[in-house]
């Protein structure tokens, strides 16, 4: 299996958890203040690795390009991508898109 028993959460920054990383979980900055105000990023200890491969410079850029409100979850071998915000409108041809990007990056 390309990518196994990691999990990875990156969230339109809503303060998903409150002020504070769910159990277990570690919020990480990165060194793109925007892309920090934009998003939070929460990785288990043993995944972070993952995490860091997943949001290399490429993939936040074309995120943080794409759409703000896109939200990526990681479980094991599932990507769950969801939407936030007032405007839930989806593009599936960028949401295919966003999801072929972030398995690709994956199996690195």
């Amino acid at each position: 299996m390309p990518f196994q028993n990691h999990t990875a959460v990156f969230s339109f920054n809503q303060k998903l958890f409150g002020n504070s990383a769910p159990d277990g979980y570690t919020k990480y900055e990165f060194e793109w203040p925007d892309f920090n105000k934009r998003y939070d990023v929460y990785a288990t200890d043993a995944d972070r690795l993952a995490t860091f491969e997943l949001l290399n410079p490429g993939f936040m850029a074309y995120l943080y390009d794409t759409d703000e409100h896109v939200s990526i979850e990681v479980v094991d071998t599932i990507i769950y991508l969801y939407k936030t915000g007032s405007d839930q409108t989806i593009d599936y041809q960028t949401v295919l898109t966003i999801l072929q990007k972030a398995y690709k990056e994956l199996q690195l």
